[in-house]
């Protein structure tokens, strides 16, 4: 059967996600390559979804659960850049300096959920 990619929690309020459930195991893990392919969600209706440009100022786009986290396939890694696993952060040093950059790049065996 097919695995589940992830769950998320997401505000027509705020058209951003609330939070983003992921279980983290290497399955999910491969060789596919990430797909910039930004889109709506076809889960939801697309008006309470956002719109994604590029960047907004000192935010840019941001995954919830990242792209490199779904290498299994490129259908999972597309799924990754529905707006609904997106949100704001901030462009300079977010990734790179911080606790997240911790959760991002470590491994967790066996199956860990990161919300």
């Amino acid at each position: 059967g097919a695995m589940r990619n992830y769950t998320v929690c997401y505000s027509s309020e705020h058209r951003s996600p609330l939070w983003v459930a992921a279980p983290r195991h290497r399955a999910y893990t491969g060789d596919v390559k990430r797909v910039d392919n930004y889109d709506f969600d076809p889960t939801l209706p697309v008006n309470i979804q956002t719109r994604l440009n590029r960047s907004y100022g000192d935010y840019t786009r941001g995954h919830m659960l990242g792209s490199a986290e779904r290498t299994a396939s490129t259908h999972m890694n597309n799924q990754t850049f529905y707006v609904t696993n997106i949100a704001p952060q901030l462009r300079d040093g977010f990734n790179e300096r911080t606790i997240w950059s911790i959760l991002l790049t470590s491994r967790c065996v066996p199956t860990h959920y990161m919300l």
